[in-house]
C-alpha cells in the first residue's frame, strides 16, 4: 500500500511540475508579448521624432522608451527567478519521493 501512494505522489509531484513549468513558460511568453506591444510604439515614436527633430528633442522620449525597458526587463527577470524557484522546488521534492520509493 506505501508503496502504491508513494507512486501515486510521485506522479502527483510530476503533474504538477509539468503545469508549473507550463504556467512559467506562458508567463514569460505572455510578458514578452506585453513587452513587445508597449515597446515597439515607443520605438517607432522615437524614430519618427528623430526623423523629424533635432536629435535634442528626441532624446527625453529615447530616455524614457530605454527606461521603460529596462524596468519591465527588471519585472521579467524576477517572474523568471520565482518561477524557476518554484520548479526547483518541485524537482526536489520529487527527487525525495524517488528516493522514498526506491528505499
Amino acid at each position: 500500500k506505501l508503496r502504491k501512494r508513494l507512486l501515486r505522489d510521485a506522479e502527483d509531484l510530476q503533474k504538477r511540475l509539468a503545469v508549473y513549468r507550463a504556467g512559467a513558460v506562458e508567463g514569460a511568453e505572455h510578458s514578452v508579448s506585453a513587452l513587445r506591444e508597449r515597446l515597439v510604439p515607443l520605438v517607432e515614436q522615437g524614430r519618427l521624432g528623430t526623423a523629424t527633430t533635432s536629435t535634442l528633442g528626441s532624446q527625453p522620449l529615447r530616455e524614457r522608451a530605454e527606461a521603460w525597458g529596462q524596468k519591465l526587463r527588471g519585472r521579467l527577470e524576477a517572474v523568471g527567478t520565482r518561477a524557476q524557484g518554484r520548479l526547483d522546488k518541485m524537482r526536489e521534492q520529487l527527487e525525495k519521493m524517488r528516493a522514498k520509493l526506491e528505499e
